[in-house]
């Protein structure tokens, strides 16, 4: 999915219009103090500050994330948008692995550490991450890779490890699905992590 600049991926209500100018440059770094950790965050905040995001050098390159579900119970995160986009090789081997282990897609929502496809810096990018963690307040979240993982739990040391972020919300981490392609044992691992998390999702 390619997007312009001058073509957000979402749909914008006639009062959102107003209120957008005030939603750009690096709105996201403002909410990592402590004291403002639990903001009102809509949807809209979410996908404004995203895709119209001037925090570093790499505000023109292509955001292709969809960013819908915001009631989902499950959080999948990525590395990198293609991890996570249904049109690539390792989406779509995602979905297959989600699929077979009984997910509803339509209860996961979909994101990745790095918003821009082209960024390798995804420092500035943690922010929009933990906005949309707020917002969407997930029963269970899955970190497609250990760099995923560690921006939130640097303890991170294998597949399937368990952590809890904010004293609230349970993160699995596995391996990246690029990575996991490249054997089977590694595959067979990914499956199985992918399916103790809905065991988790089941038991909430």
């Amino acid at each position: 999915m390619i997007v312009s600049e001058n073509q957000p991926p979402f749909d914008l209500a006639p009062n959102d219009l107003q209120s957008k100018n005030q939603l750009e440059p690096g709105f996201y770094d403002k909410i990592l103090m402590p004291e403002q950790m639990y903001k009102s965050i809509t949807p809209f905040h979410i996908k404004t500050g995203i895709h119209n995001c001037f925090a570093c050098e790499n505000k023109s390159y292509n955001k292709p994330l969809e960013l819908g579900n915001f009631d989902a119970s499950v959080m999948v995160i990525g590395e990198t948008p293609s991890d996570v986009d249904f049109q690539t090789k390792e989406g779509k081997l995602l979905v297959d692995t989600l699929s077979w282990a009984n997910y509803d897609l339509n209860q996961l929502y979909f994101t990745s550490l790095i918003k821009c496809e082209e960024s390798a810096t995804p420092d500035r990018c943690q922010s929009h991450l933990l906005a949309e963690l707020l917002c969407v307040q997930p029963q269970v979240i899955i970190a497609l890779g250990y760099d995923v993982g560690k921006h939130f739990d640097p303890t991170i040391n294998k597949a399937g490890y368990i952590s809890v972020l904010l004293d609230k919300y349970t993160m699995i981490t596995t391996y990246r699905t690029t990575y996991a392609m490249t054997e089977q044992n590694l595959f067979e691992d990914f499956c199985h992590t992918i399916a103790q998390a809905r065991v988790k999702v089941n038991s909430h």
